[in-house]
């Protein structure tokens, strides 16, 4: 059968061997342990120590599982990689491929490092410095697992010191307190890397030099067993200044990231915002562009750019407003949004941008109803209450947020129902809770767009069951910003004055409903419904005689990547401005207003 296994990297080595036998005329797998062996090499002045726990039992029938447990002790004072492998009998016999004898189950410490294990034979995994945990291996037999002599090996080989510095750093507010608070959240590939925020309100060289040290908590991100790869990272600073820059890195035992700043809201500062959404690729590989041969996409160059714009304006915070990426269940579309978010999202002086995050339908899965759950978008964002719908105060200014993905990246109408219904208390109670000078609405889903309602379509869904709460003047509501429709609009003022229930031919419902509204001279009588769905995704043109057209109730309309740039002004007021990726302002008004006219847009200015 062979001696002790020996690591070719000359680090410890665990090896168990077990030899099975065949009883009851072949009807049951049996195995007996007959050897275990620690070796090192002396030239490793700090190995791992392994040490056996629990024994398998002395055999196993078909269909039943069997765990053994080994402890393991890093004795270096820093965080090493350690490699196990679990090597079967048979070549053809996988560790997760459902035949002969599989892992079901291997756990060190409370890392689950199960899936990892039987995707190849080999997990990977971190140990801090000085850290003893406890390895449990569970193996089961299955039903067609052949009775006989098997040899099962598992080793441990540490490798190399832990380099796994923060990926993907953003910030956020996880509680309503932008005045005194921060919350800070970034990606590794090992929980064990650590899960630290250094902080000071002055520039430092290196991490022993900040005054503040706040260690956080780590999270994977996960639908049932399918998991993104790696931890999620999540520290809230508390006890802030007002008004006042911080800097801060990021880490720990795996690496520290560069030097940022962030800015808390001053007291009584005039904030000045950028909102935004749809920054997704196209779907269907291009799919969606060939079927609709007026879209046009540069994509991911056009949401860089407009990120690159926002940032210069020096904002407060960005409120995106849903459909960050086009497949929510899918790793590597968030890791390409975080990292160009890290990069762009910082102003010219190093300030990150805290994000203010609106879950959209794509954040949901992937077309049309594949893996969705809210759970993809809430593991990457700390947002306040349920992370879903929740409101900000910064002064003078109340936003309300509220979640609008139709229970899937199809946008459905029958779980938009619930959807809708569930956020209608909290809405009411929300918008009487603020007296606030301004207060904004935002979801993703729009109901006043280039396209017309009462077709049955699910943004009306949310129009029957928000519209009237909105738009009552009781709650003072001045401006609704949506995106999911990927072109530039803003309304003239106007209220909702009927909801008709109209009968439509659609496979999930028989009745839709039709907004009728009446347009208003005074901004202060009516409610400004826009749409900046125009974060770098395939534009939706205007184009007359198409269901997307412009409607007479649009008072400014482009179709080119753009964002909004609001701030509050000393008097009082609300300055407002659209602008495209080459600085050309698109719309621009000055809150509240008047008007005796409404005029339409021409089409040569949606191009």
């Amino acid at each position: 059968m062979g001696g002790a296994l020996t690591s070719r990297w000359g680090t410890s080595l665990l090896a168990f061997a077990l030899i099975a036998a065949v009883i009851a005329s072949g009807a049951a797998i049996a195995y007996a342990q007959y050897f275990i062996t620690i070796s090192s090499r002396t030239n490793i002045k700090e190995p791992l120590l392994v040490g056996k726990v629990r024994e398998f039992e002395a055999w196993i029938w078909p269909g039943e599982t069997n765990t053994m447990q080994f402890r393991i002790k890093n004795l270096a004072n820093y965080t090493y990689l350690v490699n196990c492998t679990v090597t079967l009998p048979s070549p053809e016999d996988k560790v997760g491929d459902g035949h002969g004898i599989d892992v079901v189950e291997f756990t060190v410490g409370s890392s689950d490092e199960t899936e990892d294990l039987r995707d190849d034979g080999v997990a990977q995994f971190a140990i801090k410095g000085n850290e003893e945990v406890i390895a449990t291996l569970t193996i089961k037999a299955m039903g067609d697992a052949v009775p006989g002599v098997f040899d099962i090996a598992v080793s441990l080989e540490r490798t190399v010191k832990l380099d796994d510095p923060p990926k993907y750093v953003h910030l956020s507010w996880s509680e309503n307190d932008v005045y005194h608070t921060m919350t800070v959240m970034w990606w590794t590939e090992f929980e064990e890397s650590g899960s630290y925020v250094v902080y000071d309100t002055e520039p430092h060289n290196a991490t022993s030099e900040y005054a503040y040290m706040v260690e956080g908590s780590a999270h994977k991100v996960c639908y049932g067993a399918h998991c993104f790869p790696g931890y999620w990272h999540e520290v809230e600073l508390t006890g802030l200044q007002p008004g006042t820059t911080y800097y801060f890195r990021v880490g720990g035992p795996g690496g520290w990231s560069r030097e940022w700043k962030f800015r808390t809201i001053g007291l009584d500062e005039n904030v000045k915002f950028v909102i935004g959404g749809d920054s997704r690729r196209p779907w269907g590989e291009g799919y969606e562009l060939k079927i609709h041969p007026t879209s046009i996409s540069n994509w991911p160059w056009a949401r860089d750019w407009v990120t690159k714009a926002a940032a210069s304006e020096d904002p407060a915070f960005v409120l995106f407003i849903g459909d960050l990426v086009e497949s929510g269940n899918v790793w590597e579309d968030w890791a390409n949004w975080f990292e160009g978010m890290e990069e762009n999202l910082v102003t010219s002086d190093g300030r990150m941008i805290p994000i203010v995050a609106i879950i959209g339908n794509h954040e949901m899965g992937s077309y049309p109803n594949v893996e969705s759950t809210y759970d993809w978008f809430k593991g990457m964002f700390a947002n306040p209450g349920n992370e879903l719908w929740y409101s900000l105060d910064f002064p003078n200014l109340h936003i309300t947020v509220l979640a609008t993905t139709g229970g899937c990246v199809g946008t459905w109408w029958e779980p938009a129902v619930p959807e809708a219904e569930a956020q209608v208390e909290w809405l009411k109670n929300d918008l009487a809770s603020s007296d606030a000078k301004w207060k904004i609405v935002a979801f993703h889903v729009p109901w006043y767009t280039c396209f017309e309602s009462g077709t049955g379509y699910t943004s009306e869904v949310y129009l029957k069951y928000w519209a009237q709460i909105i738009e009552d003047p009781a709650y003072g509501v001045d401006l609704v910003f949506s995106g999911h429709v990927h072109n530039y609009m803003r309304t003239w003022p106007l209220r909702t004055v009927e909801i008709k229930e109209v009968s439509v031919d659609k496979p999930w419902t028989k009745v839709g409903y039709k907004a009728v509204y009446e347009l208003k001279g005074n901004s202060e009588e009516g409610i400004t419904y826009v749409v900046s769905g125009t974060w770098g995704a395939p534009t939706d043109p205007y184009v007359k005689g198409e269901p997307c057209q412009i409607r007479d109730f649009m008072a400014s309309v482009a179709a080119r990547p753009s964002y909004v740039v609001l701030e509050l002004t000393p008097d009082g007021g609300l300055h407002y401005l659209a602008k495209d990726t080459s600085g050309k302002v698109i719309d621009e008004v000055t809150f509240p207003y008047t008007t005796e006219e409404f005029p339409t847009p021409g089409y040569c200015y949606a191009e």
